[in-house]
């Protein structure tokens, strides 16, 4: 039997470890309305379990990464592999961490540009290339959120499937991209990551246009097809984009822009989710009110779960609520 070449073993071996980390950072959604059943909490409290691996995660990836550009990518991947609701958006205490975010962001751009081996190199963000990238990468995950957090709601409290049927159905979209993605790189090699990532993206918006119409009506093979949509948006962005990042850098900056790439796809999700979050428990409360005046029975809104279809002129985004 021939032996397989190395740069096979190190491409296998990377991609399992990049399918667990996206795994580890999804696999919990899917258990959000159990758990905002079995806690008696809201959706804004249990996102909390992924954000908080995730921001974890996010703030280590940059700091593994330039180590690993001095000891050695494979030492640092081997060692790995071995081992807004309660106050509202626009409440003090919420402003008060976002300027603090903002802040801590200045400071730590202000130490890389004046620091002889910075973790992240600024001078790279002067190709534009490196630039629009990384922007359009964080932008991309910054809006994926809203679909991780509320779709399985929607499918399990909504349309009223069970947690394996869920599943099974938002697996459609990994398979999607697992069979796409490989073509999307080849097809990026040979004529270019612009036009690949522009349809990607553009396919990714168009599915989640696509779910705005979603109601307790939608036919389960719309569901499907909506999602082979977005997996063919996944599918078909990431490949060319990260391969434009890694390709505007030196070879000694890789481990920084490998790692630069799992941070913003990770701190695209945090702030998504916190984001969505807020919002979603906003317009919950907005929808309660509302249909408190159109006459609905208070102690319906607040035993368990409800499902309820939001009244022609509030109709917005997905129909359903979640109503505790």
């Amino acid at each position: 039997m021939l032996a397989m070449p190395y740069k096979w073993k190190a491409l296998l071996t990377v991609a399992m470890g990049t399918m667990m980390a996206t795994m580890d950072a999804s696999i919990t959604t899917i258990a959000f309305p159990e758990l905002t059943r079995v806690f008696q909490t809201d959706l804004a409290t249990v996102m909390w379990i992924a954000v908080a691996y995730i921001l974890v995660s996010s703030s280590l990836m940059l700091i593994f990464g330039k180590i690993s550009d001095f000891i050695g990518r494979s030492r640092i991947y081997t060692v790995g592999m071995a081992h807004i609701k309660s106050h509202g958006l626009m409440a003090p205490v919420v402003l008060l961490f976002v300027g603090a975010g903002f802040v801590i962001l200045f400071l730590f751009i202000l130490v890389e540009r004046r620091a002889t081996d910075p973790i992240i190199d600024p001078a790279l963000f002067k190709n534009r290339t490196f630039s629009y990238a990384t922007g359009g990468l964080l932008l991309f995950f910054l809006a994926v959120p809203p679909y991780i957090l509320i779709m399985p709601f929607y499918l399990m409290e909504g349309i009223n499937l069970s947690p394996l049927e869920s599943g099974m159905l938002l697996a459609v979209v990994s398979m999607v991209t697992m069979v796409t993605s490989p073509i999307s790189g080849a097809l990026s090699d040979r004529f270019g990551p612009v036009w690949p990532s522009v349809f990607g993206a553009g396919a990714t918006a168009a599915a989640f246009f696509f779910m705005l119409g979603f109601d307790l009506q939608t036919e389960i093979s719309t569901i499907i097809l909506i999602l082979i949509l977005l997996g063919l948006g996944v599918g078909v962005f990431q490949p060319p984009n990260n391969s434009t990042i890694m390709g505007a850098v030196e070879r000694k900056r890789l481990g920084s822009a490998s790692a630069l790439i799992a941070t913003e796809r990770q701190v695209g999700i945090s702030l998504g989710m916190a984001l969505a979050g807020a919002i979603f428990s906003t317009r919950q409360t907005m929808y309660q009110d509302l249909l408190r005046l159109e006459g609905w029975n208070a102690a319906r809104l607040s035993g368990g779960a409800s499902h309820i279809r939001i009244p022609g002129p509030w109709r917005h985004g997905f129909c359903t609520v979640v109503c505790r």
